[in-house]
């Protein structure tokens, strides 16, 4: 498996930062479900900030990344585990979305990050999204939930689709910090067209590869997830479609598989809705 999520650490030791390409990876993901130019350009640049996540988990840890816009209805899920599967859903809506980013945050719009595994135990953080891009929203999770700064960064207006995560460790000096983060600005459009076998070249002399991951798109799409989904529908359609006995049915985007809803399942997921309204 190619190995497409690189790990350095500066020569100095302070800084350690993440790069991935997710050019192929997207070839197996839900992004063919888009129907929007705009949905797709969101898509991906979720799909590259959630890949980058991976390499800050162990193998028996994994990520649950649940953002909720303020359009209801619009939402995204997205599982990350240890071992590099990068599974992200959209909700029918946010499917079609056809305008521009601001129109999706404010008041009530937010995003979740669960990270842990079943051993030690699941931590939950949550921040209220106003950013108008979506690398400031991992971001800024990370500086308000983690109290850790972190700086995500990705190129995705064209293939290939690549990001950067740029996390200092605890002794970090703030002007290394700085200039870290001007020269991958700096050097943003080398490091995405510039071949994925002489990337590191990019970084030379003051950075190094320490390790090298694999991120691959893996389904992991289960009943409970898509119910997660339709806590995005609004309560007025849920509620129609319960008084028409109506089913209700959502198509995996990456395998195919297709879940069948009941009134049964269409009430409880009312009563959630309710219960956390």
């Amino acid at each position: 498996m190619e190995k497409n999520l690189l790990k350095l650490l500066t020569v100095d030791r302070e800084i350690r930062l993440f790069v991935v390409d997710v050019t192929k990876v997207l070839r197996f993901s839900a992004l063919r479900a888009m129907r929007a130019e705009p949905a797709r350009q969101l898509y991906v640049k979720i799909f590259a900030n959630c890949a980058l996540l991976r390499g800050l988990l162990t193998p028996e840890q994994r990520a649950t990344v649940a953002v909720r816009f303020k359009p209801e209805g619009y939402s995204a899920h997205c599982e990350i585990d240890g071992h590099g599967a990068v599974h992200c859903l959209f909700s029918p809506k946010l499917c079609s979305f056809d305008g521009d980013v601001a129109d999706l945050v404010g008041e009530g719009a937010t995003l979740s990050i669960t990270r842990g595994s079943w051993t030690g135990g699941m931590f939950t953080g949550t921040v209220e999204l106003t950013q108008h891009a979506v690398d400031d929203f991992f971001s800024y999770f990370y500086s308000k939930s983690e109290q850790t700064e972190t700086v995500f960064m990705t190129w995705t207006d064209a293939a290939p689709f690549r990001g950067c995560m740029v996390q200092p460790l605890p002794l970090a000096h703030r002007e290394q910090v700085d200039q870290v983060l001007s020269r991958l600005r700096r050097d943003g459009p080398r490091l995405r067209t510039v071949a994925w076998e002489q990337i590191s070249d990019t970084f030379a002399p003051w950075a190094e590869i320490v390790e090298q991951q694999a991120v691959h798109a893996s389904c992991h799409c289960s009943r409970e997830m898509f119910l997660g989904l339709l806590m995005a529908v609004d309560t007025e359609d849920l509620t129609r479609a319960i008084q028409e006995n109506r089913t209700e049915k959502a198509e995996c985007g990456v395998c195919g598989k297709v879940y069948v809803f009941q009134r049964e399942d269409l009430e409880e997921v009312v009563r959630r809705k309710m219960a956390v309204s």
